[in-house]
């Protein structure tokens, strides 16, 4: 008996470039970033929204409906100082973040074998409706912002103003 091994590969290309269309549409412009090179995700605020170093440039989420352009900086994030805010090291120069006013969470994967790649989802509560729920996802990644470089594989949630339980899945 023979075994037959088929391989499907599915490829999109449109004007967008690979993997652009159907599933996924160009807002860049429309939401006000600009697309300067590699890209890091970071709540820099603690605010709940999180914000994005795009090249150089730093651009602050403004309740996940635009980004508004706050500064030149860009590099790899992490809490070098343990307080609750991540802060920058870029350029050679590390950045102590002193801007973040909202509650926040760190959670660090430990266990045999590695982390990276795992997932952390949390549900926060929004509004009057006790069913509405916000969910924050991150990701341990095995890479930093260039070639070198690690940011810290401690998961940062910025929590806004709720200081309440949350409910944590990892996957």
């Amino acid at each position: 008996m023979k075994k037959l091994c088929v391989i499907v590969a599915v490829v999109a290309l449109s004007a967008g470039g690979l993997w652009a269309a159907p599933w996924f549409t160009d807002v860049t412009a429309q939401v006000g970033l600009e697309a300067r090179g590699p890209a890091s995700w970071a709540d820099y605020d603690n605010d709940g929204w999180v914000d994005v170093c795009s090249g150089q440039i730093l651009f602050h989420n403004e309740n996940g409906k635009r980004f508004v352009r706050t500064g030149e900086y860009g590099g790899i994030w992490g809490d070098c100082d343990n307080d609750g805010d991540l802060d920058l090291l870029t350029g050679g120069k590390l950045y102590e973040n002193r801007v973040a006013s909202g509650h926040w969470l760190k959670v660090r994967l430990e266990g045999p074998g590695s982390a990276i790649g795992a997932q952390v989802r949390i549900q926060l509560p929004r509004g009057e409706k006790p069913l509405a729920r916000q969910v924050l996802t991150r990701q341990v990644e095995s890479s930093g912002a260039g070639e070198g470089s690690q940011s810290e594989l401690t998961l940062h949630f910025g929590l806004g103003d709720h200081s309440g339980p949350v409910l944590l899945e990892i996957s």
